[in-house]
């Protein structure tokens, strides 16, 4: 129903009485929402545009919230896997060495191949236990 003739309605009082308008058109909802804003409803394209933003940003901050804490636990699970896999494998190498180097001070020792081999097996040592202690640094976290 739209509103009465201004003819019909008798202003009595301080404040003339407002007409009622029930459903409005798509006319009267653009009138309305550009009501004190510049020609071209640029003011309402902002705000909107700043809503969306306020949304997105607050959206992006659940999805981090939640999501990244769930990657975030079995990507320090596989980098210390892999990384103790690497020692592991440089240890066996090194073993290796440490064993050909035992071998040929067995065969004619000496002050030189003396200090490579007890250089070759701290390295061995050291590689073995990087390596142990990242698998058990690896089960660690997955657990918890």
């Amino acid at each position: 129903m739209d509103a009465p003739n201004r003819a019909d309605v008798t202003t009595i009082g301080a404040c003339p009485p407002v007409p009622i308008v029930v459903d409005g058109t798509s006319l009267h909802k653009h009138t309305i929402g550009t009501i004190g804003t510049m020609p071209g409803g640029e003011h309402r394209k902002c705000y909107d545009e700043m809503v969306w933003k306020r949304v997105t940003a607050r959206h992006a901050g659940q999805f981090v919230k939640h999501v990244v804490p769930a990657v975030i636990k079995p990507a320090r699970v596989l980098w210390n896997e892999v990384i103790g896999f690497l020692f592991l494998c440089m240890g066996v190498i090194f073993g290796s060495k440490s064993v050909s180097l035992y071998l040929d001070y067995a065969k004619a020792p000496s002050v030189e191949n003396a200090g490579r081999l007890v250089l070759m097996v701290a390295g061995t040592l050291l590689m073995l236990y990087f390596g142990i202690t990242s698998f058990l640094r690896a089960r660690k976290i997955s657990r918890s």
